[in-house]
């Protein structure tokens, strides 16, 4: 199991590496083989043809792809609302609430009144 030890493989080399096991560090070169074969068998699970991004299953290619397919469906992001349109829009709801309830309070008032006034009639 002994060899010796290698330099730091290029970067793009070390994230297929540490993805498929390899210490980031550096390797033993007669392992290097098992984690390079290791690296090639895992391919992206839409297309088949690519290796998937690291802790993913799917590459970057169909990664976009689905992407692009989601924007279409859902289209734009909505912009985030400031502050301040926060505060006007919370002010609104609440006026929306208030007079909601002032017309229940109203409409309450005005039965009651009708009922007293009734049963006032009848004594």
């Amino acid at each position: 199991m002994g060899g010796r030890i290698v330099p730091i493989p290029a970067r793009s080399d070390l994230d297929t590496l540490t993805a498929a096991g390899a210490p980031a560090d550096g390797f033993q070169i007669d392992q290097a083989s098992e984690y390079h074969a290791r690296a090639e068998a895992e391919v992206c699970t839409r297309c088949g043809k690519y290796p998937p991004r690291i802790d993913r299953k799917t590459c970057a290619r169909c990664a976009e792809d689905q992407a692009e397919r989601a924007l279409k469906h859902r289209g734009p992001p909505k912009p985030k609302r400031t502050e301040v349109e926060r505060r006007a829009a919370q002010r609104e709801a609440e006026a929306r609430y208030r007079s909601k309830h002032r017309d229940r309070r109203r409409k309450a008032d005005r039965e009651a009144k009708r009922k007293t006034r009734a049963a006032k009639r009848h004594e």
